[in-house]
């Protein structure tokens, strides 16, 4: 089952734990330089940008690294430059007219009276296409040549972000320019180094390519717009109800957390190859696919739990070295919303295989569902137990997405799931 994934997983783990070296030194040069209220506003500006990505994204990443090894090799490089140009199309349009509503809604707005940062930010987001040309590299089994572009491009932004520091002091309109050069420097690196993967096709597109693409994607699409709900839910209501220095502590945590997120996203790069391979072949029962997915499962979940204990072992003189005593506060925040991450790890997991599936309305189905009780939980927690309350309601809705509902929407994952957790074996 494993041959073959231990030396590219070498690169795996190398790139993680650069760029989470890498990201911690980042988000500490950031926070120190601008303080928990310019630092909240900062860490806002990336999640919108990240909301925008994913709406402008059409889900293709995800279903290229799960598809793209049912494609024939002589069409997979059209289906890139196909998927690719889709995505900026889309992205071009939906600029538009999110520039013009910008300007009857929020004209105050600092990105709109800075032409400037408003170039960068608007290029950044129409060549931002990395996350496609990972996936598609993923998919035809080279996970490490996007490693290899991440680390080298994280390093190199980290340089910037130091220099930056020291000579001119740092500021928010900076920070936002210097992330989005860095998004389309490792587009630039990553496309060159996927043109090494794969022979050259120069054939034209192939639109007969459309139906392998579409029915997916969309379905894909809407589960992450769905999705972007029930994570960002907390968000929103943070901004209504909370200070500005609240907000600040409660978006570090979010951040630190979230840099525990490249764990999953390694497994899935690791293991995609192999699920859709596994899918492909014609002899594999369900039984032997649920089989082979609780080992997976169980090795994310565990992995995960591991590194959640550690992680809150280490809180205090992690959150106070690195960024300082001002955010001692967002220790106990830290150490609430780490709690999700093996439930995060098992739903990335499963993703994977609900991508290789054939029926890709089972995301969808969960998705949509706890998009619509997600914002209660965070009300709930928000006026039950004020920030921590709401930190909860995040550990909750993790666990409802990736693991419970799973008995209502998808049981076969439900009982994998239930037997990589609780050590129950295959009779």
């Amino acid at each position: 089952m494993f041959e073959g994934l231990f030396q590219k997983g070498t690169y795996l783990v190398l790139d993680r734990i650069i760029r989470l070296a890498v990201g911690l030194l980042s988000s500490a040069m950031i926070a120190r330089a601008l303080g928990p209220l310019e630092f909240g506003v900062f860490a806002q500006a990336l999640v919108a940008l990240s909301l925008f990505d994913t709406f402008a994204g059409l889900g293709i990443g995800g279903v290229i690294a799960a598809r793209i090894t049912q494609i024939r090799v002589d069409r997979r490089s059209r289906f890139l430059i196909f998927a690719t140009s889709i995505r900026m199309i889309f992205a071009f349009v939906l600029l538009f007219f999110v520039w013009v509503g910008a300007q009857f809604f929020i004209s105050d707005l600092i990105i709109l009276s800075n032409g400037f940062l408003l170039i960068c930010i608007f290029a950044g987001i129409l060549f931002n296409n990395w996350l496609i040309i990972e996936g598609y590299l993923n998919g035809i089994g080279f996970p490490h040549y996007a490693s290899i572009c991440k680390s080298v491009i994280a390093v190199f932004a980290l340089l910037m972000r130091f220099l930056y520091i020291d000579g001119y002091g740092g500021s928010l309109e900076g920070f936002l320019v210097i992330f989005v050069f860095e998004q389309v420097l490792l587009t630039c690196l990553i496309t060159l180094m996927c043109y090494r993967a794969q022979p050259k096709d120069s054939d034209a597109v192939d639109t007969s390519l459309i139906p392998n693409l579409f029915p997916s994607t969309l379905i894909m699409w809407v589960s992450q717009i769905s999705i972007l709900i029930y994570m960002r839910s907390d968000l929103l209501v943070l901004s209504k109800y909370a200070s500005k220095s609240v907000v600040g502590l409660y978006m570090l945590s979010v951040s630190v957390v979230e840099l525990t997120f490249t764990l999953p996203i390694m497994l899935n790069a690791l293991f995609v190859a192999y699920i859709g391979n596994l899918r492909a072949r014609q002899k594999t029962s369900s039984f032997d696919f649920s089989e082979s997915m609780s080992v997976i499962y169980r090795i994310g979940f565990f992995v995960s739990l591991l590194l959640v204990l550690f992680l809150i072992g280490i809180a205090d003189p992690l959150i106070v070295i690195i960024y300082g005593e001002q955010y001692e506060d967002a220790i106990p925040i830290f150490r609430i919303l780490i709690m999700s991450l093996p439930f995060v790890a098992i739903g990335s997991i499963q993703l994977m295989s609900i991508y290789t599936g054939k029926d890709p309305f089972v995301h969808l189905r969960k998705t949509v569902a706890v998009a619509i009780i997600t914002p209660f939980f965070a009300i709930i927690g928000w006026h039950v137990k004020g920030v921590y309350g709401l930190a909860w309601s995040v550990v909750l809705s993790q666990a409802i997405s990736c693991y419970f509902i799973n008995i209502i929407y998808d049981k076969l994952a439900f009982i994998a799931q239930s037997r990589a957790i609780f050590f129950v074996g295959y009779k």
